[in-house]
């Protein structure tokens, strides 16, 4: 389901284009969810690597959203927003999990490998901001802005 609308940014004047897509929480819908939140982007001015950015962060906080995303173990919903304008985009993935303390995830140590675990690091080196809101389930916010102006 995909929802669109547009809003004004009050005194900044900039319009904010904001798409809410929904899937349920299966291993199948991540891809093509993704694909479509990427598709929404292309209008953007953003770099190549600003775009790899982007869709490797959605694709780990929509992994994350499937595997932990579940209060009672089924298969629950996984919600995105996608917010921009001309210079910015702010991805909201949502569960409906009973979220995490992001300040006491175990330190990853750079050049190590380990399985499962990564997944929040990795936003945070690619985004230019990540919050986290815990409100009936869990809600990871990035924020990528346009650097490269081409």
């Amino acid at each position: 389901m995909v929802i669109a609308e547009k809003i004004s940014a009050g005194d900044v004047g900039a319009e904010w284009i904001i798409d809410c897509l929904e899937i349920s929480s299966a291993p199948a819908n991540i891809s093509p969810l993704r694909k479509r939140v990427m598709e929404l982007l292309k209008e953007l001015p953003f770099s190549e690597q600003e775009r790899a950015d982007v869709e490797t962060a959605l694709g780990e906080a929509c992994a994350n959203a499937l595997r932990h995303g579940s209060t009672d173990g089924t298969t629950g919903p996984i919600s995105v927003k996608c917010m921009r304008n001309a210079s910015t985009v702010i991805l909201e993935v949502a569960d409906t999990g009973c979220g995490f303390d992001p300040d006491i995830l175990p330190v990853s140590i750079p050049g190590t490998l380990r399985e499962g675990g990564m997944g929040i690091f990795i936003i945070r080196k690619l985004a230019d901001k990540v919050e986290f809101e815990f409100n009936n389930g869990t809600t990871v916010r990035i924020t990528k802005y346009c650097k490269s102006g081409s």
